[in-house]
C-alpha cells in the first residue's frame, strides 16, 4: 500500500498535478515509474535549471504529506479528499518557507 499511494494511485497523481499546477510548474507522469527516484528524476528534468532545488524541496514535502496520509488511512481509516490534502500541502509549504525554505519560495515565483 505504501508504494501505491506514493507513486501510482490516481489519488497520488491528482495530488502531484494539483500541487505542481498551483505553482505553475510542469507535470507529466511516467507510464510505470519503478521507484520514487524515477519519479523525482523525471519531475526534476521538467523544471528549469534554477527551479530544481525548489522542486526538490517540494518533492520531499509532497512525499511527506502522502506518507502521513497513508498512515491515517491505514491506522485511522479516515482518508482525506484530494482538495483537503492539497490545502494542507499549500499551508505546510508556507510554514516551510517561513522556516527558511527559500528555494521553495522561489519556486512559487516570489
Amino acid at each position: 500500500m505504501g508504494d501505491h499511494i506514493l507513486m501510482n494511485s490516481s489519488y497520488t497523481k491528482q495530488i502531484w498535478w494539483g500541487a505542481l499546477s498551483w505553482l505553475g510548474r510542469a507535470c507529466t507522469f511516467l507510464d510505470q515509474p519503478s521507484s520514487l527516484q524515477d519519479r523525482w528524476s523525471h519531475g526534476r528534468r521538467l523544471q528549469l535549471r534554477g527551479m530544481r532545488s525548489g522542486f526538490d524541496t517540494l518533492f520531499i514535502l509532497i512525499i511527506w504529506r502522502l506518507w502521513k496520509e497513508r498512515n491515517v488511512r491505514l491506522f485511522n481509516d479516515c482518508p482525506s479528499t484530494v482538495q483537503h490534502l492539497l490545502k494542507s500541502i499549500r499551508e505546510e509549504s508556507e510554514l516551510w518557507i517561513q522556516a527558511g525554505a527559500h528555494r521553495l519560495k522561489s519556486l512559487k515565483g516570489e
